[in-house]
């Protein structure tokens, strides 16, 4: 927790998180807290604005402070119960119920590592201004602006959109909105369409950068409030776009190789977020966006092999590689040279990039779900937490001892950070221990007792 007494919450962050979670129905709000000399990162979900306010409150100018666009399934909410504490793993898209928002985020162009200057925020205002008047000629409403402290926000409320289809469409959208107001000192965010998507909670401080005094950390300000009320307009808008049309390659551009429809994103992501720490953050996320856009991943699988890496690392910078992501596939779509391997060989140990290498190359064509064991072989020992490969080297002989000492096994490595895939394909190596029966009833038992309490 910070040090020193907190002030009650901003007004705008309650006026904020009430109109966001209008509509959520039985879904939950996330909350991630970003320390500003922590590596670690604090989330929470919470079943009311108030609560939400309040935890986050202690935080606000000591921490950057996001909240999930859309609301999660309620069955999370026993992860952090209306609090902040660490978990091992958020932001993933199968606990977003559905899609409620659209997000159009314009940041000004400005040196690196600083705020922006009055001007350049004045000029990102501007542009969301004619974009929202575009929107409004196209049959969209009024949507809810915020002064983010570095860049411009413009939020709209649509009906319950499906998360596993709408988001392509609203990709295909922001593409649109970009290519026709994108330039000229302000960029629109392509990135922002993800079904998991955080968004700075407005009324909160922005610490992002090293201040001055013609640079401060600025409060996001709501600069234009409306009734949160669904947007027939806007969805029907978004719906018009076609989520199947897949990207032009120009002329001389190479062949893609063939595409990794089976590709398991949460693996490649495990293999590599040990290794994403500052300094190397953006070589890593070029580097793996390199590798995996010659070995014919789409273009969203890698972007969530990369954001899942981002996250388990605590990167606040995530939106940052999602765009090396995206530069990427458009510098290979161009026929232009792309750095990969070469980038990833001298960031990671011999051992995790031999490893990273085969389980990518495996993807070429059809990938199973759970990646081959061989992918792992050469650093799940060396990898994981002491308790736990000392058992692996020496699992009880009796049966009964063998499956407690597993579950203890289970749950060290679930605090660590390791999702369930990760962990089958570690104990799929030692299949005569822990046979695919024992673990699936120790798996059903764990979700049972967690659905009990």
């Amino acid at each position: 927790m910070p040090k020193g007494p907190s002030s009650p919450p901003h007004p705008d962050v309650e006026q904020w998180l009430a109109w966001l979670m209008a509509g959520f129905g039985d879904g939950v709000l996330e909350l991630r807290v970003f320390p500003q000399r922590e590596k670690s990162v604090l989330t929470g979900y919470f079943r009311t604005p108030q609560a939400a306010a309040k935890a986050l409150a202690p935080w606000d100018g000591r921490a950057q402070i996001y909240a999930g666009l859309n609301p999660r399934i309620r069955k999370v909410w026993r992860q952090a119960p209306d609090m902040l504490r660490l978990l091992p793993k958020s932001g993933n898209k199968a606990v977003v119920a559905a899609i409620h928002h659209v997000l159009l985020d314009f940041d000004p162009e400005r040196p690196q590592g600083v705020p922006s200057s009055r001007e350049e925020l004045e000029r990102a205002r501007d542009r969301a201004k004619t974009v929202a008047a575009w929107l409004k000629e196209q049959g969209a409403g009024d949507p809810l602006a915020v002064s983010s402290g570095n860049g411009f926000h413009l939020l709209y409320k649509i009906p319950p959109q499906d998360p596993q289809t709408f988001p392509r469409r609203l990709q295909a959208f922001l593409r649109d909105v970009a290519r026709r107001f994108g330039g000229d000192g302000v960029e629109v965010d392509q990135k922002v369409w993800d079904a998991p998507r955080i968004v700075k909670v407005g009324g909160t401080i922005s610490i992002k950068g090293t201040p001055s005094k013609d640079r401060p950390h600025r409060r996001a300000r709501i600069a234009q409030m409306i009734p949160p009320e669904p947007d027939e307009g806007m969805a029907a808008l978004i719906l018009r776009y076609d989520a199947s049309t897949p990207r032009a390659s120009p002329s001389g551009a190479r062949a893609a190789p063939p595409s990794a429809q089976g590709a398991d994103p949460e693996a490649v992501a495990q293999l590599v977020a040990p290794y994403w720490t500052p300094g190397q953050r953006h070589t890593l996320a070029l580097g793996l966006a390199g590798l995996l856009a010659k070995n014919g991943w789409p273009e969203d699988k890698a972007t969530e092999a990369v954001a899942a890496a981002a996250r388990a690392a605590g990167d606040e910078e995530e939106h940052d590689r999602i765009r090396a992501v995206e530069d990427t596939y458009r510098g290979l779509a161009e026929g232009k040279e792309v750095a990969g391997a070469a980038l990833l060989e001298g960031a990671l140990p011999p051992q995790v990039f031999a490893a990273l290498s085969s389980l990518v190359r495996a993807s070429r064509g059809n990938l199973p779900k759970v990646a081959p064991i061989t992918a792992l072989r050469a650093i799940a020992t060396a990898s994981l937490p002491p308790s736990v490969q000392r058992f692996l080297e020496n699992p009880p002989r009796n049966p009964v001892q063998r499956r407690a000492a597993l579950v203890g096994a289970i749950k060290t490595l679930q605090a660590a950070g390791y999702t369930e895939a990760a962990i089958r394909m570690i104990l799929a190596q030692h299949a005569r221990a822990f046979p695919p029966r024992m673990l699936n009833a120790v798996f059903a038992h764990r979700e049972e007792g967690h659905n009990a309490g």
